[in-house]
Formats: structure tokens, C-alpha cells, sequence
């Protein structure tokens, strides 16, 4: 080790002096990551970076932390690499509510596939992508042998086909339908009469995507069982849930929304969810939503901020859906909460990161540019307009090799270019720019590819060093050396006639 910086410090829990000169992978990384790790910094000390490559770390206190590495090379003066650099992200919160997301995924599908009534899905092709263990007891059909078939044409009996389809149809454009009552036909061929109910499925960015159908029970003491279920699901599901009435008081509010908000189930009961937990500069949006509810329409993914009961801000993201009731009519509003807070953290700490490499690039004193697979600029720092000439705005976007590259180097510079596009590094490859007057610039050239989250080339990175100051001066000294031993008397005059050069002889 011999770069630890003080968020490592404040992550990891080591002081700088307590690290420095030790192994990094014997002494600090557990026997069982040890081959893997060592294969990413030994590929960065190639000059092979490796993006996002995750693994444990353990604190000064034994704590396990996940992180993401980003090994790079770290080259020297001379364009040699010296060491490696790695830039860590701790996920480790993330990978908590990964996991806390994934459990309450599993507990919401054991209670589709356990629910004491029949539950299936359509995509928008009217194909079966849900078929719940009642559905299966009711129509007789597994769910393998339903998934994938068309629902109206396969399960519906025929003197409800029309009418099955046009409510399919409305749900596939966002419309719920409550209550609508059909004919479903068994494998034996029975018909079997069902309620029931439609709700558009919909994707992370709110557009519909298929249909889920929930077949009501009508007799009071299975609708009693449900609910007595599902409570027990509410307050053992790991994401906070509330819901109102339609007169906007809270009705609903788990054991997962007290431990997070901080307020009791007994003190929420009966209030106004938007008057008296929301605050004022938010209510109108929150508001909104809530209503959209309670006239049928789902939301996803809503952002606003609640404050605890300590009054400590929390980032949430909400999902709000209609409650229907026994017959099927609205009779109130379900929120599914997630706590984004460290998420936004995180990201607001990777928009630091991110602005400061940036001005770092814009502000480095030596030229640095960037192209898209396609070889058009999309980096130009301000040393790199200093030396051609052309500001980032005329260079971004044009073809790099054929705009700015000598014509006698652009062959070799596209093979380097075309070598980091496949994943190689070059360093310290010579060629010559031209600038916006055309003079020849003789860079010296180490080039990176650049990689997306997944790791995949998304472009290259070249960071540069002007030689031509360097290469006069080289000039100059060799001269002066062959001048001075020169078997003849040599003499200079500047443009005024002056004398600037008298050799020894």
C-alpha cells in the first residue's frame, strides 16, 4: 500500500500510517478472496483496469463491508506503469436493500402463489405469465401447462369470450374493471363461475405491461381469512405499508412503517395521512397521488420525503394502489414504501466523485480526449484546446482520426484507437496532431478504454503529453554540440544584424 486516503480511513476504519508498506492482499483481504483480488490488481499492474469488481472488505473492527473495486493503472512520468489505483464504492447498504427488496419480492409471490383465491396474469399479447396454486386447483391446468397460453381462447368459456376480452383489453389500457363475473372452463371441461376482479400490471416506468386478475371470494368468511392473512404478510413484510380511507385517514400502518418512521400504529390511526405526516411544501404532489388512487389509478416509483417522529428526513419511493373491497368498489388506498435514503447518499457522494474527476480532466496540464465506439470526440479537456486550437465545443462530436491526426499517422493512430476499443491499453505511442492553422503538435499518447457499469467498452480515454518544446530543445543541444565541433569558424546574426552564435573555432 502507498496511497489511503481519509475515506478509507473513515470506511475502513485503518489509519493511513497503520497501512502504508504492508501487503495489501495478504494483510488486509480474507484467505478466501485473496486469489481473486490478487488476479484484479495483479491484471491493473498489466495495465488491464477492471471495473466494478465486488468483494468483502473487513474493518479494523471485523465489520464486513461490500464493496465495488475500480482498479487502474497508475503510470509514472515517463508513461510507465508504477503501481495501481483502486476507487471503491462501499455497497454495502445497497446490498441491504437488495436483499430486504428481494424478501419482500419472495413474501408478495408466497402469498400470489398461497392466496386462497385463483390469480393469474397476461402479457400484452393476452398470453399466461401468472397462475397461482388456487387457480390451478380451480381450472385443473398446472402452471407450466398454462403458462403461455392464450387465456380468452384456452380458458374462457366460449359464450364469454367477447365480453372476458373487452375487459382484458381495458386493463391492457390502464383501466381497472371490479367484479366482472365469467365462465372459466376446466381441463375436464367444466365451467366454473368466477368474480372477478382486473388490474393493469405495470413496469418501472409505469407503463402497463399485462394484466393481473384476482378472482373474489364471496362469502364473508373466506374475505375474513384473507385479510387475516394478509395482515399477518403486512406485518411480517420487511418495506413499510400504510393505506387510507377514501377520506384520506390512515387505516393501514405495519410493524416495518413504525420501525421506520418512528410513530406507533396507534398514533397514525384515524389521522390525515397529507395534513398531518406530510410536510406543507410537499402535500400538493403527495396529495395528488393519493387521490389518483382513489380513483383507480395506480402510481410507481413516486419520490418525496417523510420525516420521522424525530423529525429526521427520509427519502421514499412510493407505490400506490386502489383497495378494492369485498364487492370489488374502492374503498381506499395501499402505499408500499421504499427508504431510498442511503441509496440517495450514495448517489449524491458518486456526483462528488464524479464532479471532481471531472474538474480534475478539465484542469489537467496535460491534453486528454475521449471517443465513442464510432471514434467521434466526446472528452476534450482545456489543455487540449489549448494546444490545437479548437474549443470543446468544435471538437465534440467529429471524427477524431480523420479531423485532427496528421494524415501521414492516421493508419497507426486508428489501429491504437481500434486496440483500446478491444479492451488493450497503448502506452507512450507517438503521433502528430494538426491544429486549426495546421501546424504539426507531436504528442506522446497513453490510451485507456473506457468502460460502462457492466464493464463493456463504451469508448476510449487518451491522455496526452505535448513533445515538441521538448524535441526543439533536444534539437538545440544537438546544434550546439556539432556547431562547437566544427573544423570551420561558424557565426550567427539575428534579424537586426546582431551576432547570436560564434562557435569555438
Amino acid at each position: 500500500v502507498n496511497e489511503w486516503n481519509l475515506k478509507a480511513t473513515e470506511v475502513v476504519g485503518f489509519r493511513s500510517d497503520e497501512v502504508m508498506g504492508r501487503d495489501f492482499v495478504e494483510e488486509l483481504i480474507r484467505p478466501e478472496n485473496r486469489v481473486q483480488v490478487k488476479r484484479v490488481l495483479d491484471n491493473a499492474l498489466q495495465g488491464h483496469d477492471t471495473s466494478a469488481f465486488e468483494f468483502p472488505l473487513f474493518t479494523k473492527d471485523q465489520e464486513r463491508i461490500d464493496v465495488l473495486l475500480n482498479a487502474i493503472p497508475r503510470l509514472n512520468g515517463h508513461g510507465r506503469i508504477s503501481g495501481m489505483t483502486g476507487y471503491v464504492q462501499n455497497i454495502t447498504d445497497r446490498k441491504k436493500a437488495e436483499g430486504d427488496l428481494y424478501r419482500v419480492v419472495r413474501d408478495l409471490r408466497l402469498l400470489i402463489d398461497t392466496a386462497n383465491a385463483p390469480i393469474f396474469g397476461i402479457d400484452k399479447g393476452g398470453k399466461v405469465n401468472e397462475w397461482n396454486l388456487k387457480a390451478a386447483q380451480i381450472v385443473g391446468y398446472s402452471s407450466d401447462e398454462a403458462m403461455g397460453r392464450d387465456f380468452v381462447e384456452v380458458f374462457i368459456h366460449p359464450d364469454h369470450r367477447v365480453k372476458a376480452k373487452l375487459v382484458l383489453d381495458d386493463a391492457l389500457h390502464g383501466r381497472n374493471t371490479a367484479n366482472f363475473e365469467f365462465l372459466l372452463v376446466t381441463k375436464l371441461g367444466a365451467p366454473v363461475e368466477v368474480l372477478l376482479n382486473t388490474t393493469p400490471r405495470r413496469d418501472a416506468n409505469g407503463v402497463v405491461v399485462g394484466v393481473v386478475g384476482v378472482g373474489q371470494d364471496t362469502t364473508d368468511r373466506k374475505v375474513a381469512e384473507l385479510d387475516s392473512y394478509l395482515r399477518v404478510m403486512l406485518d411480517s413484510a420487511n418495506a413499510p405499508v400504510f393505506g387510507i380511507d377514501l377520506w384520506g385517514r390512515v387505516n393501514e400502518w405495519n410493524l416495518k412503517a413504525t420501525e421506520v418512521v418512528g410513530f406507533r400504529s396507534d398514533e397514525v390511526m384515524g389521522r390525515d395521512f397529507v395534513e398531518e405526516l406530510i410536510r406543507p411544501e410537499n402535500r400538493v404532489q403527495v396529495k395528488r397521488v393519493l387521490d389518483n388512487a382513489l380513483q383507480g389509478h395506480d402510481t410507481s416509483a413516486f419520490e418525496f420525503p417523510l420525516f420521522t417522529k424525530d423529525q429526521e428526513r427520509i427519502d421514499v419511493l412510493l407505490n400506490a394502489i386502489p383497495r378494492l373491497n369485498g364487492h370489488g368498489r374502492i374503498s381506499g388506498m395501499t402505499g408500499y414504501v421504499q427508504n431510498i435514503t442511503d441509496r440517495k447518499k450514495a448517489e449524491g457522494d458518486l456526483y462528488r466523485v464524479v464532479r471532481d474527476l471531472r474538474l480534475l480532466i478539465d484542469t489537467a496540464n496535460a491534453p486528454i480526449f475521449g471517443i465513442d465506439k464510432g471514434g467521434k470526440v466526446n472528452e476534450w479537456n482545456l489543455k487540449a484546446a489549448q494546444i490545437v486550437g479548437y474549443s470543446s465545443d468544435e471538437a465534440m462530436g467529429r471524427d477524431f482520426v480523420e479531423v485532427f491526426i496528421h494524415p501521414d499517422h492516421r493508419v497507426k493512430a486508428k489501429l491504437v484507437l481500434d486496440d483500446a476499443l478491444h479492451g488493450r491499453n497503448t502506452a507512450n505511442f507517438e503521433f502528430l496532431l494538426v491544429t486549426k492553422l495546421g501546424a504539426p503538435v507531436e504528442v506522446l499518447l497513453n490510451t485507456t478504454p473506457r468502460r460502462d457499469a457492466n464493464g463493456v467498452v463504451v469508448g476510449v480515454v487518451g491522455v496526452g503529453q505535448d513533445t515538441t518544446d521538448r524535441k526543439v530543445a533536444e534539437l538545440d543541444s544537438y546544434l550546439r554540440v556539432m556547431l562547437d565541433s566544427a573544423n570551420a569558424p561558424v557565426f550567427g546574426i539575428d534579424l537586426w544584424g546582431r551576432v547570436n552564435e560564434w562557435n569555438l573555432k
